[in-house]
């Protein structure tokens, strides 16, 4: 088990260095008793310039590993730390002004095994530095819960967290950007881990001592703490409703909590002066303020705590990070048989920093006001179901873009095809045609769909699978084995590839369908294409990740006779299981194999045949893996986020 402990920094070297001189022993410590078999400790330094870097070098212990982050924020460093420690089985953060007790680590990981829980909490003790104002002993702010080891936990804070990365991978799972500057991020990333069934338990024994300096053992800086963690505790809890009425009764269930907290922190205190007690008239205050910020998360207010000052020479908007983004994809929440690209996409957009993103709901997308909508196969949301549901739909479809004129709503669309698979009816292509006029820029999955679109579109490369795959067990390739797996549709030539097989003679060849035909006629004519052969099996119904990361991978390759190979993410699929795939020969094809290895993209002109077939089986396959360094999810949200921030400038550049 490889083991990562993340520090995140900003602007505090000499608790950085006291912090770091604590924590490496025991790390090193785990490593030779062999209860893992490598670590490092990263710092993130979460400064505009890299002014903990320095430090670093002076503390020259080989074990730390120095990485800057200059977006603003506690999020963009701790989605830094993820990023960074991608190859990790472990991740434990730490906050730079504490240190850990002798045996903390080790209490930690021996939590993680005898609970088998998935992320481990440990305690914080304050240490106030002195003998602090009276007001601060009475209140008992700094003094923190006690748990036993073992207690499941619905939430945590990450100054003492350790966490699977495979399961934070699992779950597709970032830290929020939106409250990089107001706190409260760890607060929303552990209910997600928790709500989605990850275990999260306590350990009492994995303690690390909290040095709070002098500028925060007041009474101002605890009452304002207060108001904030009762403020991020609502929005939180706001922004994991969901749905609209679910969101209204979270905010009736915050203003209620907020105006009894009030009420009950107002009569403390009154109690305390009429009894003499320090402890309830300070209690009382902090209740009081916590209720306030409670009340003003309805309201929309957000209390910011982390605050950056301007540099010297900084301009006013560097004073403080870009306001996030509001993007509005056009598809819903991804279920388990959503395209694996939606689901991927997402998961990148909401890790990229400066955006905050959802997905569609009709109430959302009309009372809510978006900076982007970003439509991908706009059609489903004119199409399906009955007639008057489809008509519905195109009247809700016709308001929503009246109001993204009134709004200023950019709308930028990714062109999976250059030409629908299906046709529509004259009302559809109207609602669409209108959305095209209203499209500010457009993103092509590849070059040749850039240059048949012209202006106003930018090329972003489809993102790989290797991670979402990651986790599932691996076949070896079985001779003469060949696959297609995915949606069947009528342009993807399944019959094409059946009937090629049928005619290739050889022994041990075989042929495995995968996929859920799109109508029962498509579905019959596969059936009856394939009838009497014994050599062919078909699996026509949804495949779960893991059945189809069995299936390509034992298979010798991939085939895909598409009439029209245009953006294949079944092709990128294969690729990124290392196996090869066989596809018609285009520009788009030939562009591809010269990305990835020319070994690992098999072509065929005109029609599959046999001869084609019978080629790409005895074809061994390539040393190494397929390059597709191109295509990191990473790089994809940046650069999505890139054309966002571009049309929406030039959008209110034009407006102005």
């Amino acid at each position: 088990m490889h083991l990562t402990v993340a520090v995140a920094t900003y602007r505090r070297p000499e608790e950085l260095v006291r912090c770091l001189e604590a924590t490496c022993p025991q790390v090193r410590d785990e490593v030779a008793t062999g209860a893992l078999s490598g670590a490092e400790v990263l710092v993130v330094d979460n400064d505009r310039e890299p002014t903990a870097e320095s430090a670093v070098q002076t503390l020259a212990d080989p074990l730390v590993r120095y990485v800057h982050e200059p977006h603003p924020g506690i999020s963009a460093a701790r989605n830094r730390a993820l990023t960074e420690s991608a190859a990790t089985d472990v991740i434990v953060f730490l906050d730079d002004d504490e240190t850990p007790r002798p045996g903390w680590l080790a209490a930690l990981l021996a939590a993680r095994d005898r609970y088998r829980a998935d992320a481990v909490v440990g305690r914080v003790v304050s240490d106030l530095g002195g003998q602090p104002d009276p007001w601060i002993t009475a209140s008992r702010f700094f003094e923190r819960p006690r748990r036993t080891t073992g207690t499941p936990m619905p939430v945590a804070a990450t100054n003492n967290l350790l966490l699977d990365r495979r399961v934070v991978e699992r779950l597709g799972l970032r830290f929020a950007d939106r409250y990089g500057l107001t706190g409260g991020g760890d607060t929303h990333f552990t209910r997600r881990f928790t709500a989605a069934g990850a275990s999260l338990v306590w350990c009492d024994e994995a303690v690390v001592v909290d040095h709070v300096p002098p500028e925060r053992v007041t009474r101002s800086w605890v009452l304002s703490r207060a108001r904030r963690m009762g403020n991020s505790q609502m929005v939180v809890a706001l922004d994991l409703a969901g749905s609209a009425p679910a969101r209204a009764r979270a905010a009736i269930r915050a203003l209620a909590h907020g105006a009894a907290r009030v009420s009950a922190g107002t009569a403390m205190r009154g109690l305390g002066t009429l009894t003499g007690s320090a402890h309830r008239r300070a209690r009382g205050e902090v209740v009081v303020q916590r209720g306030i910020g409670m009340a003003a998360a309805v309201l929309g207010r957000r209390v910011s705590e982390y605050s950056r000052p301007a540099q010297a020479g900084a301009g006013e908007d560097d004073a403080s990070p870009q306001a996030p983004l509001r993007v509005l994809c056009s598809f819903p929440d991804p279920r388990p048989t959503t395209n694996p690209y939606i689901t991927m996409l997402l998961r990148a957009l909401r890790a990229t920093p400066g955006l905050q993103v959802g997905t569609f709901r009709w109430s959302a997308a009309l009372l809510q006001r978006w900076d982007v909508f970003h439509a991908h196969w706009p059609e489903t949301l004119l199409t399906g179901g009955s007639p008057l549901r489809r008509t519905v739909r195109q009247g809700l479809f016709w308001l929503l873009l009246l109001s993204f004129r009134v709004r200023g709503t950019v709308v930028v669309q990714t062109v999976h095809n250059v030409q629908p698979h299906e046709q529509h009816g004259a009302s559809v292509r109207a609602a669409l045609a209108a959305l095209r006029r209203l499209t500010t820029v457009r993103i092509a999955l590849n070059p040749h769909t850039a240059a048949l679109i012209g202006r106003s579109c930018v090329l972003i490369p489809h993102g790989d699978y290797v991670s979402w795959f990651a986790d599932h067990p691996r076949q070896d390739p079985q001779p003469g084995a060949v696959v297609f797996a995915g949606l069947v549709r009528s342009y993807k030539n399944v019959t094409g590839l059946i009937t090629a097989f049928r005619a290739a003679e050889r022994p041990g060849l075989s042929l495995r369908v995968l996929g859920r035909p799109d109508s029962e006629a498509l579905e019959r004519e596969i059936v009856q294409a394939a009838d009497g052969d014994p050599r062919i099996s078909l699996e026509l119904r949804f495949v779960d990740d893991a059945e189809l990361v069995a299936a390509v991978t034992g298979a010798q390759v991939l085939a895909l006779p598409y009439e029209d190979f245009h953006n294949s993410g079944t092709a990128l699929l294969a690729l990124s299981l290392d196996r090869p795939v066989l596809v018609p020969d285009n520009e788009i094809s030939g562009d591809l194999a010269a990305e990835v290895g020319e070994g690992w993209v098999r072509r065929f002109e005109a029609d599959l045949g046999p001869e084609d077939l019978l080629a790409a089986v005895e074809q061994p396959l390539p040393d190494g893996r397929p390059d597709l360094s191109r295509r990191s999810w990473a790089r994809v949200g940046e650069a999505h986020r890139d054309v966002y921030r571009t049309a929406v400038r030039g959008r209110r550049e034009r407006r102005s």
